[in-house]
């Protein structure tokens, strides 16, 4: 039995078109790379793009290229019902940030840091 395959490719000339081009136009061509490196790399990734965000500039983003702890803090952002203002919140100023705020921010369902502590991570073990 055939299956048919449909390809989505990425403009190479005036005949090809980018897949999301209907729904980007508006946003210029910025994208962000963000790092790997585990939950540190998810932390680094989160408070740049807290400040993207505060800053309005993550509304102008139209790429973000992320590999394991970024990806962790990205990868719910490709889901376009998230809210950014409950996903990553305000900035929290320094002297702040303690232990019992960031325990409220957990609770509040749909935040970074909720999505985080109820994600359920597969342990590796290497023998």
């Amino acid at each position: 039995m055939s299956k048919s395959i449909t390809i989505k490719f990425w403009a190479l000339n005036e005949q090809l078109v980018f897949p999301e081009v209907e729904r980007l136009s508006e946003k210029a061509d910025i994208g962000i790379a963000l790092p790997g490196g585990g939950m540190r790399a998810a932390v680094l990734a989160f408070g740049w793009l807290q400040v993207f965000h505060e800053l309005g500039l993550l509304d102008k983003v139209k790429y973000i290229s992320s590999v394991s702890g970024g990806g962790w803090t990205s990868t719910p952002m490709v889901n376009s019902s998230i809210d950014m203002d409950t996903y990553l919140g305000k900035l929290i100023p320094l002297d702040e940030c303690t232990i019992d705020t960031v325990k409220k921010y957990a609770r509040k369902k749909g935040s970074h840091l909720n999505v985080l502590t109820v994600a359920k991570f597969s342990k590796i073990s290497r023998q």
